[in-house]
């Protein structure tokens, strides 16, 4: 609740769906997303302002890669074995991102891990994917990606593209699901 010395208040609530509103002076709630839009702000400026963001790139063979942000997975639990390119493992399924783990890993100067192609299916694009030569948008900003889109993507040649990084326990999906 924003009550300000002059003017509106403000209330923010979510719903049961987790979807973001506000209700301007106790009237109609609305999507916090059309006054963040009314204020002057993008699909993508909002998501540039309320997530991180991973990188995902595509190797030879039709390898995907996600490139390790450490600060990312600090205390966080992973929800597969992570490999590195020769396939060992560098941390199994459920063990935490420990600051110990976190510096074997950079002293080892692993900065990009493989990942499986189903791992990168339901996450969320972060900004518009654009083919250059055709200039026609293959991923749009706030999209969810499909199995279809990564092969699109391939298929054009895309080398990397970023994505939003939510973990359901620490960032969720609201703003991102609000703007839906």
């Amino acid at each position: 609740r924003v009550i300000p010395y002059r003017g509106s208040w403000l209330d923010f609530e979510f719903d049961h769906k987790d979807t973001i509103y506000v209700r301007i002076d106790r009237r109609r709630k609305l999507h916090v997303t059309i006054l963040l839009k009314a204020l002057g702000y993008s699909v993508e400026q909002l998501l540039e302002y309320f997530y991180d963001h991973e990188t995902i790139s595509f190797g030879k063979g039709g390898k995907i890669y996600l490139h390790f942000e450490p600060k990312l997975y600090a205390g966080q639990r992973a929800n597969n074995d992570w490999l590195d390119d020769s396939g060992k493992v560098v941390i199994e399924k459920n063990k935490k991102f420990t600051a110990s783990l976190l510096k074997k890993i950079e002293e080892a100067k692993i900065k990009k891990f493989p990942i499986e192609r189903e791992l990168l299916v339901g996450k969320i694009s972060a900004h518009d994917v654009v083919d250059m030569e055709t200039v026609e948008v293959l991923l749009e900003c706030n999209e969810e990606i499909t199995p279809e889109k990564i092969d699109l993507l391939t298929e054009k040649g895309v080398s990397e593209f970023k994505i939003l990084y939510t973990d359901r326990i620490n960032v969720g999906t609201y703003i991102r699901d609000t703007l839906v």
